[in-house]
């Protein structure tokens, strides 16, 4: 059982959207010497998912759920210790909520990447992203919501990409 109303998620996810806003330069700052140093560098978006999963921990699942409970991973989750889990904290722990897309009432989700109109039921949250004209990036100002299709089958699946203006979000339990 949440331990607090889920009317608080949204703003909960705002300021998990301000915090890697506010430190994206200092992750890429850290990419770039880690690259340097590092006898095995991982890609920049495995580092990026690794540091974005932990702050969702602490920001968002610390926030509203209960010690025995768990939001799915955000985005790919971490890979930090890869033979056995995506999240960073309490790894121990089963997944048992899921954050949600609803389109805000009178408006109509279009995928920016395709321009067409999407059923937001029919994908799952990842993460926050910006569109760079064709496609998502991992970077500032993290104003669209990269969603995937869920159900699809082997491994071939649709991303979408909706503007953060247009969604509001829920917890569910999964």
């Amino acid at each position: 059982m949440l331990i607090l109303n889920s009317s608080i998620i949204n703003s909960v996810i705002e300021n998990f959207r301000q915090a890697l806003i506010s430190g994206v330069d200092q992750v890429e700052n850290s990419y770039e010497i880690y690259q340097r140093e590092a006898n095995y560098a991982v890609s920049y978006d495995d580092y990026f998912d690794d540091w974005a999963q932990c702050l969702w921990e602490l920001l968002v699942e610390r926030t509203i759920c209960s010690p025995l409970e768990r939001i799915t991973v955000y985005g790919a989750g971490s890979d930090y210790n890869p033979n056995q889990y995506s999240h960073v904290f309490f790894q121990e722990v089963e997944e048992s909520h899921e954050i949600i897309c609803r389109v805000k009432k009178g408006l109509t989700a279009v995928d920016v990447i395709t321009g067409k109109n999407v059923e937001l039921e029919e994908y799952q949250f990842m993460r926050f992203s910006a569109f760079d004209g064709t496609w998502f990036k991992l970077s500032r100002p993290f104003d669209h919501v990269q969603l995937d299709e869920r159900n699809a089958f082997g491994g071939h699946y649709q991303q979408i990409l909706i503007p953060l203006n247009l969604v509001e979000f829920e917890v569910i339990k999964t």
